[in-house]
């Protein structure tokens, strides 16, 4: 099931202490990705992982640029506390 970052924090999936400012840190760290579409490092052969914040406090989006229509997809979102890497 697929949830949003609203969503996510609202069903209280994990303990969060500021979780406004978080989400306001995940929105413009992705905002920032629009003039940066590259930004992430590479995660398999057409998706990129974007590192969000830090240690414990920080996030990992999985997002896709597609160039032709100039475009970034998010796939997902997750706490950087969790074990490895999206799987792809």
């Amino acid at each position: 099931m697929r949830r949003s970052v609203y969503e996510w924090f609202a069903a209280g999936a994990t303990r969060v202490d500021h979780h406004d400012s978080r989400i306001a840190d995940i929105v413009a760290a992705i905002d920032a990705h629009e003039r940066n579409p590259l930004i992430g490092r590479p995660a398999g052969a057409f998706d990129r992982e974007l590192v969000i914040g830090r240690k414990s406090l920080g996030y990992l989006a999985l997002y896709r640029h597609v160039e032709a229509v100039d475009t970034g997809f998010v796939l997902a979102v997750r706490s950087q506390s969790e074990a490895g890497s999206f799987e792809r």
